[in-house]
């Protein structure tokens, strides 16, 4: 039985992209644009339970898709990749399945680039916007050779290499606490039960897949994500936690500066995780900034 009230409801949906999306419904009967939720880096859709729970799912419609690749929607197929732009197209399939005029998107970390473009893409279709740590990773200066070199060396690695197991739903729990220091176990557990399987023999296996963590081969640069950042129309929330790493990813206030109308706001004794850490300071700004 969910903790959560209203509980959301599971959903599964076919995009026009091939993937089988898997993604969370908390259908409230008031009325206005969906929000959709969209997780970061190996992530998935009951990460954002906690800052939905309560007011929000009860004054929105709020989606939460788990990504192609994550929780419980499929994985590409042989001979595919996770391209940046595949999210995008992903989001955009589901916008147009909910048949609705615009949406708000509430998006983290990695996520922030897909909903950014996609925004920036369909500027009359996104009506607020919420970056979480979501302008992009640090400035790859990488040379594209040996990006594209190690791309296709981890990319094979990967594909042969099987998921991560564990002994037990606790045993995850344990060992993410200790690679995450600001994670509780209880919420650990929690996100265990819903980001692993369990296999025949009794052990627990991540849902994402291991091709995830295949360096891109295209390098992320701002003057790329600034063409879509310009065009954005709708109001733009940037939300950061005060102790956060990603306060000292390099360009900061031209990535910022980039955006016609964004103001930001930061949360309190917190790290890069807000939605999951902070999730009672954070729905309040939320609702103030959806409304």
């Amino acid at each position: 039985m969910s903790r959560f009230a209203p509980p959301p409801q599971s959903q599964k949906l076919r995009l026009p992209t091939g993937i089988d999306c898997h993604y969370l419904e908390w259908a409230s009967t008031n009325p206005g644009p969906p929000v959709l939720m969209i997780h970061g880096f190996l992530e998935h859709a009951w990460g954002f339970a906690g800052v939905v729970d309560g007011e929000l799912a009860e004054r929105h419609h709020v989606v939460a898709p788990d990504a192609r690749g994550h929780g419980d929607s499929s994985h590409v197929g042989p001979g595919a990749t996770y391209h940046p732009m595949d999210f995008v197209a992903d989001i955009a399939g589901l916008v147009d399945h909910l048949d609705c005029d615009t949406v708000s998107l509430v998006a983290h970390s990695r996520g922030g680039i897909a909903a950014a473009a996609f925004a920036g893409a369909f500027p009359e279709k996104v009506r607020r916007l919420v970056l979480i740590e979501g302008l992009g990773p640090p400035h790859d200066t990488t040379p594209t050779p040996e990006r594209v070199s190690a791309w296709i060396a981890r990319s094979a690695v990967l594909r042969a290499k099987p998921q991560s197991q564990f002994a037990s739903l606790e045993d995850a729990a344990r060992k993410w606490c200790e690679r995450d220091s600001e994670l509780q176990y209880d919420l650990a557990l929690e996100l265990a039960n819903s980001g692993t399987r369990r296999l025949d023999d009794g052990r627990y296996q991540l849902k994402h897949d291991p091709l995830l963590q295949a360096p891109e081969a295209d390098p992320f640069t701002i003057d790329f994500m600034e063409g879509f950042w310009r065009r954005i129309t709708a109001q733009v929330l940037y939300v950061s936690g005060d102790r956060s790493w990603y306060n000292a990813v390099d360009s900061m206030s031209r990535r910022q500066a980039a955006f016609r109308d964004l103001r930001t706001v930061e949360i309190a004794d917190c790290g890069h995780m807000p939605h999951r850490d902070k999730p009672q300071l954070l729905q309040p700004i939320l609702l103030d900034f959806l409304s």
